[in-house]
């Protein structure tokens, strides 16, 4: 006789191997379906918006001088470019805590580098423009004006053209504004008569107001160089991209670069 206790074992044990089987077996046919795809190797870049021509976002994503580059630069060592807006939080402090790994930056002649990071060769040089009234053009147009005593100047917060104000024009009577657009408006309504800026920039807002009668002088104050920083331990990753600028140089690349986003093309830096 069968004990049947020792069968209800056995079946138990048979439906528990059962059981499994039926697990594994669907994870065997489920798993691949699930897995989520390999991601493409990222370069994460860190940019500020808002910087027609150079960097901008909208609707359609990305676009500028600087987005186009920094996909390129990714593209040649065979990455995804991931553009991260570091207005905010400040492109330094976004590359120094890690969470992009190259931002674009403005080196204004003459000032310290930073330390902790390591820096491509320029890849533009802009300098600083003088926007004023064109009903103005003939009171202002001579150079020593913006250097008389009295004149009235306006810079934005924190940027070069404040710098150079302060140090190269003492005499004059300064109007700090939080952004280009406030500076352009005090301008025509004649509260300032000169508004120093970054030349992309200042040209970027002037043909918005062209109409109202704003212009640029043609002559340019001092210079800037941008170029692309990145943490000094990161040597392997500047050597990449300086390659990648130097070979962009020669093949003219870059200057078909600087024709879609300037009318009047700059030049790279040497």
């Amino acid at each position: 006789m069968h004990d049947p206790s020792h069968r209800s074992r056995g079946n138990k044990f048979s439906s528990a191997l059962a059981w499994l089987a039926l697990v594994l077996g669907l994870g065997c046919v489920t798993g691949p379906e699930t897995r989520s795809p390999r991601e493409a190797p990222r370069l994460r870049i860190g940019v500020e918006s808002g910087r027609p021509p150079l960097a901008e976002i909208g609707r359609e994503g990305w676009y500028g001088l600087e987005i186009e580059l920094g996909r390129r630069a990714a593209k040649s060592q065979g990455l995804e470019a991931e553009f991260v807006d570091v207005s905010s939080h400040g492109p330094f402090e976004a590359l120094g805590d890690e969470r992009v790994d190259v931002i674009t930056a403005t080196l204004s002649n003459g000032a310290s580098p930073r330390t902790g990071f390591l820096f491509s060769r320029p890849y533009l040089q802009l300098g600083l423009r003088v926007a004023i009234r064109a009903a103005s053009l003939a009171e202002f147009e001579d150079p020593l004006a913006l250097e008389s005593a009295g004149a009235r100047v306006g810079y934005v917060t924190r940027t070069p053209g404040g710098a150079f104000v302060r140090d190269q024009l003492p005499l004059s009577d300064a109007y700090a504004f939080r952004d280009p657009d406030a500076a352009i408006r005090s301008l025509r309504s004649h509260r300032i008569d000169f508004f120093i800026h970054d030349g992309a920039k200042i040209r970027a807002q002037a043909d918005r107001y062209e109409p109202s009668g704003v212009l640029i002088l043609p002559r340019a104050l001092g210079h800037e160089n941008y170029a692309w920083a990145v943490r000094a331990r990161d040597k392997s990753l500047l050597a990449r991209l300086n390659t990648f600028l130097d070979r962009a140089m020669a093949s003219r690349r870059l200057e078909a670069v600087y024709e879609t986003w300037f009318p009047e093309p700059p030049q790279p830096t040497e």
